[in-house]
């Protein structure tokens, strides 16, 4: 980071941490169609002490829905 960032940021643009973050995710796959596999998650994220300019934490809940397409290995 330069010099002139931190003065702008008030040494507010970047830092070290400990992130907490744990989720779950379920999924089907149909037996007749087992190149196809849709699942939907939820997680959770904390950052402990995270202060920025934009925000002043980062904690919540976050979702996904979503499909999976071929066999895998």
């Amino acid at each position: 980071m330069s010099a002139l960032e931190d003065q702008l940021f008030a040494d507010k643009d970047a830092a070290m941490g400990l992130v907490i973050d744990g989720g779950l995710r379920l999924g089907d796959q149909p037996d007749e169609a087992p190149w196809f596999r849709p699942y939907v998650g939820a997680s959770f994220t904390a950052l402990p002490g995270f202060d920025t300019v934009v925000r002043k934490d980062y904690l919540g809940f976050s979702g996904v829905l979503g499909v999976e397409l071929g066999h895998g290995i």
